[in-house]
């Protein structure tokens, strides 16, 4: 019986936690193409929110019915913008663990900074990497020409 060959696949990305419930951003080609062709429809579906909410004139005056939308918008926004970040149905996941929407809503820029800088400093050492074995085998290429 002859043994098998084995090779190990290494995802490329990082672990993102937010409190106790951890998610993996993809740094790969396929999973960056993914991100930003979604952030078009996104943006739209932001903006409309955005707008409904600020019908909402003045939350100090608003009756009943105002307030209860406003916070079911305010719960939308930072759910798509959750989910965009770390991956479909992350908001649901974070939201089990500690649902405090305006808490979360407050935080995301810090962590869309965070994911955005982290992705740039990944794509920088890939970029490097893939630099650096070009050199490498022009090098051997003009070593092999002079012979």
């Amino acid at each position: 019986m002859s043994k098998s060959l084995d090779f190990e696949l290494k995802r490329e990305g990082f672990p993102v936690n937010v409190g106790p419930v951890e998610f993996f951003i993809g740094t790969s080609i396929e999973d960056l193409q993914r991100f930003f062709g979604l952030q078009e429809e996104i943006d739209k579906k932001i903006e409309d929110l955005s707008k409904q909410l600020n019908t909402i004139e003045n939350l100090e005056k608003a009756n009943q019915k105002e307030l209860e939308l406003a916070v079911e918008l305010t719960k939308e926004l930072t759910r798509i913008q959750y989910d965009a970040a770390l991956g479909d149905g992350a908001f649901d996941k974070i939201y089990e663990v500690f649902p405090h929407t305006d808490v979360l809503a407050e935080q995301l820029d810090t962590i869309m900074f965070a994911i955005a800088e982290r992705i740039s400093e990944e794509t920088a050492k890939r970029s490097d990497k893939y630099n650096k074995k070009k050199a490498d085998l022009l090098k051997k290429k003009m070593k092999k020409k002079k012979q």
